[in-house]
């Protein structure tokens, strides 16, 4: 008997990941892309060690992702009147890989789509591009998709995973605005400039209504991103033009110190974008066909989860497949619903609070005025470091946020922590919700998923790891 057909729309990041593992279940998956060919879009991203635990699943594909793992977080101020490190500390894969079995990897996004695309292809994936799905026709037990091109495939069921502006979900859901946040993004990719030169490092830095954070890619690279309020921007990546690019080099950004400046003054293939998310969706399913990552639950970039929880999604969906289906047999409609609805229970409360989280991220990160921006660096790198406050004296940190603790209180109240912080100086707030982690099963893992050595990928069962250490309800207290 052949096996079931799948077809996936979109060939970027979430799509030939999908149809590894559903090869490796024994599923027949095919993967649609609009686009002509591999895209050239985007600019770097940091695989976390949740994203990194699925990959891992993959076998072989580690060792062969193309980028570099950092050793240290540093957070500066770059404000003209506090003007400083304020955190240096410890994210080495060594230490990553104690505490969550995976270590962080800063990976450039067009070399990494390519891997994953080379990847699917050894897999025996067929991939066609140029395919823009147009229209879903469902039957009881098929699912016809047609192409703008007219051509037409039939499958068992369909997932999307094409993006925020995914056609599936316009076809399933109708079409709808997507939210623009009212940040926009300038970036590139850099020679590693000479403050940096041996250190790997995420440096960020805060400043007067702006925020940059940079990470090393390669060797002798580093990508960088920054963050202001402006007029609204497409979502497109697409490079500025030569003059374009040289304003922004010869900007204020290039004034920036601890490396920042010089990132800037020599980026290449230099980049601005809007940052947009879409509403909430109340279900990510109709009949045969399903969402999965940005198509689902679209995110800004302030948390780096996005590419990561659409890993989740994946790994999640086939755990499910393989609970209600494990021969791989063709699935009624009445199966595949179970499926979904398991799915979209399990995934939909954790991936909206992480979108909701990201958007309040870039809010607090991006503030004028130095009473407003000063603050918000000092509680962001709190949240950022398993060690902060080691780093800075906690009379001189009090001392330095008493007169604002008012405001820090505020901004702090909705944040998670790290048990490590409740020993310190900290007062804790009332009972606040910490956002849900999904447990991974050992056995799941070996049965559903159908590969080995699940005990050294899969570290205490767990897939946690937000990206950033969120500070849950804490209050400084200055030492009296």
């Amino acid at each position: 008997m052949a096996n079931i057909r799948v077809i996936i729309v979109g060939a970027g990041i979430a799509g030939p990941v999908l149809a590894v593992f559903l090869k490796m279940k024994g599923y027949d998956p095919i993967i649609y892309e609009r686009l002509p060919g591999p895209g050239q879009g985007g600019i770097a991203m940091m695989l976390q060690p949740n994203g990194m635990r699925v990959l891992s699943l993959i076998p072989e594909l580690l060792k062969h992702i193309p980028g570099h793992s950092p050793d240290r977080m540093i957070h500066c101020s770059c404000l003209d009147e506090v003007e400083d490190i304020l955190v240096d500390s410890d994210i080495s894969p060594a230490t990553m890989q104690e505490r969550y079995g995976f270590p962080n990897i800063g990976v450039r996004r067009p070399e990494f789509q390519q891997l994953l695309i080379d990847t699917a292809q050894k897999h025996g994936i067929e991939i066609k591009w140029g395919h823009q799905a147009i229209e879903f026709e469902q039957s009881e037990d098929a699912v016809e998709v047609t192409f703008a091109n007219g051509t037409k495939e039939t499958a068992s069921f369909v997932v999307g995973c094409d993006g925020l502006h995914s056609n599936t979900r316009i076809a399933l859901f109708g079409k709808e605005k997507a939210c623009f946040t009212g940040m926009v993004r300038v970036g590139g990719v850099s020679p590693t400039p000479p403050v940096l030169q041996g250190r790997f490092a995420i440096v960020n830095n805060y400043g007067d209504g702006r925020h940059m954070i940079a990470y090393p890619v390669a060797e002798d690279e580093y990508a960088w991103s920054i963050t202001t309020r402006g007029a609204e921007a497409k979502e497109n990546w697409r490079m500025q033009n030569a003059e374009q690019q040289n304003e922004i080099r010869k900007g204020p950004f290039s004034a920036w110190g601890f490396g920042a400046g010089d990132l800037v003054k020599t980026g290449q293939k230099i980049v601005r974008y809007g940052l947009y998310d879409r509403p909430e969706l109340e279900s990510w399913f109709k009949g045969r066909i399903v969402l999965l990552g940005d198509a689902a639950h679209p995110t800004t970039p302030h948390l780096g989860q996005g590419a990561n929880q659409a890993f989740e999604d994946i790994y999640h969906f086939m755990r499910l497949l393989g609970k209600h289906n494990p021969s791989a047999d063709q699935l009624s409609t009445e199966l595949l619903l179970r499926v979904f609805i398991d799915y979209q229970d399990l995934r939909l409360l954790r991936t909206s609070e992480l979108v909701r989280e990201a958007r309040r991220q870039g809010e607090i990160r991006v503030v004028e005025g130095v009473d407003a921006s000063l603050p918000q660096a000092l509680s962001f790198t709190m949240q950022h470091s398993r060690n902060s406050l080691s780093c800075i004296p906690l009379s001189e940190l009090a001392s330095t946020v008493v007169d604002r603790i008012p405001l820090l209180l505020e901004q702090l109240q909705n944040l998670e922590a790290e048990e490590a912080f409740l020993d310190t100086k900290i007062l804790l707030l009332q009972n606040l919700r910490r956002p849900r982690s999904m447990s991974i099963s050992m056995d799941a893992t070996k049965e559903q998923l159908g590969t080995s050595d699940t005990e050294n990928t899969l570290k205490k069962g767990h897939l946690m790891s937000d990206g950033t250490r969120h500070l849950k309800r804490i209050f400084v207290q200055a030492e009296r």
